[in-house]
């Protein structure tokens, strides 16, 4: 294509056509694809395209990427004068372009209708929904919840697409503008001549003078890049480079501020332009650690300054946030307020580090230091965002801000504003600052609605306020003064039974700080003016605290010796509790308890009957009555641990306990599972009763007898329950009370107890059913390290009996599990050992039952394993050697016919196999060759015999076991040399299997053959002795018909018998005569050579270091 100069420069300069439509001619002559004679065109054709950008008539044409693609093109040609480049861009004032074409971007992409994208959806989905679900009205009507939710769920989904779409457009724009702006950057700084290393000269290359301009027009620039930066990051999330971005504006930013020395207009611009629009960035999350740090270097550099005189200066400095309190008050656009609510906590973040790093401790800390006005105006500013109000309370705390007294009471009555809904968060960071502000202004109204709070529904807000409280207090040394008015708020309300100030919760709060928090002589004064008759009826809560927490000898001595404590018994007798009141009295009882627990050296006998009496009939009125109320349950958990208390000072008598008790373990029944966690707040039925009565039982010192009989009525109870609703409320106490972390097994006596009476149940009743299957539970949940020996193989000697009367296979297998478990141990003193030579004996076991023949199996390798470990005792080698005799004697007369003669035997060789390779010579060894001998050639000559019954699925399964018999012992009949054989089948043997299993392989169509054809592959390949090559190609040839991996394990043991030598041969084989050539490899074949590949590593890596470096290599 041939052009001339003037039409092509008259066609380019004609404003009425668009520049977008002249971009392909421009570019065209650029790439030299026109013939065009036209010197200094690179020149001209960028000063054509800048004034373009730079006409004011279309913003079109600016905001084309192409158009800003194009201009890159042109200053990356490499014809390009520098110096003529740089005066056009100059001239033609090239930060007004970028910053023009950033205000019609915000123009255009910025919609101040659209919502942001909240992080609430979801929950205010599921809020909506639960509505929705509990509404009474029809979830279809005009109006309903669900309606409501489905619409904002779309309408969500709507704006979340129109903010993609926008981001999308906004992230293109600006990665072409920037890209220019990057290129021109470096190709200045680089021509410019200047001395990189020199300090002072490297601020003049990044104020380079392409693009100057006014500090006004910066200020706009990085006003619109800010606005678009969150069009982008709402739409896509911080997209790869707007790090860079934002960089390059704050260079343009530099070089237009560079040299103005009216700071103060600076800092109007930044506070006037910038801070709106850089806080809705800081409010995003996730914000990059570079773009923060650039905004906290515009925020130090003209917002952050310190004050000298504070009340002229205070209005002065807080006007630069002008824009932020006008856009928090301006209620016209909901989201302007939200995001820069939001960013507020990360600019005070960013003040306390400037005021660190650059001020004294006066403008860091103290209230008249611009970071605490600065966080006093953001107190005000945040009255409709109180988890942002709470966020910047909790950055004052961790910076150790000075907060203002009026901020925090402001504070304090933005939390209370609404007293159906406190925000407690609020309360909680106020008193941590300063709890005395809150306790001078609104402290009786906040201790006042936590009185009129049901500790049944209070949540953990409340709680951690408190804590606060409890915390600042000791802090303070001042828990006294809490104490007080703890006294104060229980005299105002004495018969509100729920209230905070009652419950465990507090008292156990307080109780872990009064040593921390009290001296020893301020807890006698707290404790004996709160344990005195004038207040004693109110205070017991607090008496209950205090004792609860004073764990020091010293200070427990104290008030023993000083007389305090008789003192508070005397009160304590003089205001017995009623029988028939029907209101709890669980705070008196347990007082006394501590009472007694704390101070058992101490004589109360003279007052004691009349307590004494109340104890039982209360206790017997609330045992025998039909329901229990929450608190009644509490009481009556603790009337039963002070009723084992009295019987450890023996003030009632062993007969008088069982007449209160006898009625503890029915009171389980119930129509409901037992729950309960072990807290005693949670302690609201007697089943809770009854289970924690169960644990406190085991940690009281009570009588040998007594224990006995309460673990016999348990079993019994938990065992004979007939109704359904009983059995699974009564296994439930009893799992409980007998799983492995239960306090039942960490006191030496009442194991002791507890096992003995158990194994007493097993001789004497020998029983079955439930009472067997809860006996069962103990074994298979306790620690076996709590039974003593003689206990634990005689358990086993009455559970041996158990499995040979049990008929039920189910119920063998359960107690044939645990008796493996509690034999693992030790079984050389049992009957399992003494009758293992006799036919009744352990073996009697495998005439029982074929069902469990897996289990019966290695219970019996286990009892021989020990009896080999043990071999040289005369006893255990006796033993031994009966065993093997035994199954010697079996083997001759039915060894072929039954499978249980084979199981034993196999039992025996297993069992006795780890001492096969030691270098002791004895009679236990010869005869154990012997019979390995024997099992293996009648395990062979079943296997290897195809008409056996192997059609049938019973022979197919003892077949199987046969084979699974045989495995273990190939490796000790092959190669024995003068021990044993030296060959294990016969060469006919091996290839009349090969040929069935071919056979089979070839008509292989159904899975009903699997099982034999993998029984045949197993077979060959257990007892070929072809160095593997048979097995490999067994294996190749079921990976073809999908069935390797039934095979893999059997395989994968064949080959790790076989001679380093010998597998290194094998994978020759494999890989040159086996393994196709061809593309299509079944994985499964990879699977093969992976498997081959990692036991040669292994005997690799066994041998490496007794080989020598020529075999090495």
């Amino acid at each position: 294509m041939v052009l001339s100069t003037a039409n092509f420069t008259k066609s380019l300069r004609d404003k009425s056509k668009p520049l977008l439509g002249l971009l392909p001619t421009a570019q065209s002559v650029c790439r030299g694809e026109v013939a065009l004679f036209f010197p200094g065109k690179e020149e001209w054709l960028v000063e054509w395209l800048v004034e373009r950008l730079e006409d004011g008539t279309s913003s079109d044409g600016r905001l084309s990427p192409d158009a800003w693609n194009t201009l890159y093109d042109l200053l990356n040609t490499p014809g390009l004068s520098l110096t003529a480049a740089s005066t056009t861009l100059r001239k033609h004032k090239f930060a007004g372009i970028i910053a023009k074409t950033l205000s019609d971007a915000v123009a255009t992409y910025s919609s101040e209708e659209e919502e942001p994208i909240s992080s609430n959806n979801d929950a205010e989905d599921i809020e909506m929904r639960d509505s929705a679900s509990s509404t009474s009205s029809s979830a279809t009507e005009p109006g309903s919840p669900l309606l409501r939710t489905t619409y904002a769920r779309a309408n969500r989904h709507r704006i979340k697409r129109e903010w993609t779409r926008r981001g999308q457009q906004v992230e293109v724009l600006l990665s072409a503008m920037f890209r220019v702006v990057e290129y021109l950057k470096v190709r200045f700084e680089g021509g410019s001549g200047r001395d990189q290393t020199n300090p002072k000269r490297r601020r003049l290359d990044l104020t380079t003078p392409v693009f100057k301009f006014s500090p006004e027009t910066a200020a706009e620039l990085c006003e619109s890049y800010f606005k678009l930066l969150f069009i982008v990051v709402q739409g896509l999330g911080w997209v790869d480079g707007v790090v860079n971005w934002t960089a390059l504006c704050q260079m343009i930013w530099k070089s237009c501020s560079y040299g103005v020395s009216d700071t103060s207009k600076l800092a109007s611009l930044v506070s006037g332009k910038l801070l709106q629009p850089m806080s809705m960035i800081l409010s995003v999350p996730s914000l990059p650690h570079d773009i923060r740090e650039i905004i906290a270097g515009f925020l130090g550099n003209y917002i952050f300054q310190p004050i000298s005189a504070p009340k002229e200066k205070r209005s002065e400095f807080l006007n630069t946030f002008k824009p932020l309190a006008d856009a928090c008050a301006d209620q016209k656009f909901a989201s302007i307020p939200e995001s820069i609510a939001l960013s507020l906590p990360v600019i005070l973040e960013l003040a306390i580090e400037k005021a660190d790093r650059d001020y004294p401790v006066k403008q860091r800390r103290h209230a008249d230091g611009f970071v605490s006005i600065l966080l006093s105006w953001m107190l005000s500013t945040t009255k409709n965002h109180l988890t942002v109000h709470t966020e910047i309370l909790d950055i004052a705390i961790r910076n150790k801000v000075t907060v203002e007294e009026v901020a925090l009471k402001n504070s304090i009555e933005l939390a209370l504003r609404q007293p159906s809904d406190v925000d407690w968060a609020v309360l909680q960071a106020v008193a941590k600052i300063d709890l005395d502000v809150l306790l001078s202004t609104e402290g009786d109204t906040v201790f006042d609605m936590i009185s009129g709070m049901d500790t049944k529904v209070y949540g953990e807000g409340v709680w951690r306020f408190i804590l606060q409280i409890v915390t600042v207090s000791v802090e303070a040394r001042d828990l006294e003064s809490l104490f007080e008015r703890w006294f104060t708020l229980l005299g105002r309300d004495a018969e509100n039974q729920t209230t905070v100030w009652r419950s465990d919760r507090f008292q156990l709060l307080m109780a872990s700080n009064v040593e921390i928090g009290l001296t020893q002589s301020q807890i006698q004064n707290v404790f004996k003016k709160y344990s005195s008759s004038e207040t004693i009826k109110i205070s017991l809560p607090i008496v209950d605290s205090i004792l609860r927490g004073v764990t020091r000898i010293e200070t427990i001595d104290k008030l023993g010796s000083e007389g305090l404590i008789i003192s508070l018994f005397n009160d304590l007798s003089i205001i017995p509790p009623k029988i028939d009141e029907s209101k709890s009295q669980w705070q008196y009882w347990r007082v006394l308890l501590r009472v007694l627990d704390m101070w058992p050296g101490l004589e109360f006998s003279s007052k004691i009957g009349g307590i004494k009496d109340i104890l039982i009939k209360r206790t017997t009125t609330l045992l025998s009555g039909p329901k229990l109320k929450t608190d009644m349950a509490k009481e009556l958990s603790i009337l039963l641990t002070v009723v084992l208390v009295f019987r450890e000072h023996e003030y009632i008598d062993v007969e008088e306990l069982e007449g209160i008790l006898k009625g503890i373990i029915p009171r389980i029944k119930s129509t409901k599972k037992v729950s309960w966690d072990g807290s005693f707040d949670k302690t609201s039925s007697f089943p809770d009763v009854a289970v924690s009565f169960v644990h406190t039982i085991t940690s009281r010192q009570l009588d040998d007898h007594f224990l006995r009989e309460f673990f016999l009525s348990f079993l019994r109870e938990a065992s004979e329950a007939t109704a359904e609703s009983n059995v699974v409320s009564l296994k439930s106490a009893w799992s409980s009370f007998v799983r492995g972390d239960s306090k039942v097994y960490e006191d030496v006596k009442v194991k002791d107890v507890f096992f003995t009476t158990i194994l007493e149940v097993l001789r004497v009743e020998k029983p079955s059913g439930r009472r067997l299957s809860a006996i069962l539970d103990v074994f298979t949940e306790c620690p076996l390290a709590t039974l003593r020996k003689s206990q634990r193989e005689g358990i086993i000697d009455e559970l041996f009996l158990v499995i040979k009367q049990t008929i039920d296979p189910g119920g063998q297998g359960k107690v044939l599990e645990v008796v493996v478990r509690l034999a693992r141990l030790s079984t050389n003193s049992s009957a399992l050992a003494t009758s293992i030579g006799r036919p009744d004996g352990l073996y009697g076991l495998f005439i029982a039952s074929d069902t469990n023949l897996n289990a019966i199996t290695d219970l019996a390798k286990t009892v021989i394993r020990h009896l080999a470990e043990s071999r040289h005792h005369e006893k255990a080698e006796m033993q031994l050697l009966e065993a093997i005799a035994l199954a010697d004697t079996l083997l001759d007369k039915t060894g072929e016919t039954d499978i249980r003669i084979r199981a034993w035997s196999h039992a025996v060789v297993q069992g006795v196999i780890h001492i096969a390779n030691d270098d002791k010579e004895d009679a236990v060894k010869k005869k154990i060759y012997s019979l390995i001998d024997k099992l293996s050639a009648i395990l062979i000559r079943l296997i290897t015999d195809p008409a056996k019954g192997l059609e049938t699925e019973g022979g197919l399964q003892q077949r199987g076991l046969d084979l699974e018999f045989l495995e273990p012992l190939v490796p000790l009949v092959k190669n024995r040399g003068e021990k044993g054989k030296t060959d294990v089948v016969p060469a006919n043997k091996v290839a009349g299997l090969r040929s069935r299993f071919d056979s089979m392989l070839l008509d292989h169509r159904k899975s009903s053959s699997d099982q034999s054809l993998i029984f045949y592959a197993r077979a060959i390949s257990t007892i070929a002795g072809d160095d593997g090559r048979q097995a490999t190609d067994i294996a190749f040839l079921l990976a073809h018909k999908g069935l390797y991996e039934p095979f893999r394990s059997s395989y994968t043991s064949t080959i790790s018998r076989l001679e380093p030598l010998a597998i290194f041969d094998l994978l020759e084989y494999v890989s040159g005569a086996v393994f196709p050539a061809s593309s299509q490899i079944p994985s499964s074949f990879y699977l093969i050579l992976q498997d081959i590949l990692s036991i040669a590593v292994g005997e690799f890596s066994k041998n490496i270091k007794s080989c020598d470096t020529k075999e090495h290599s």
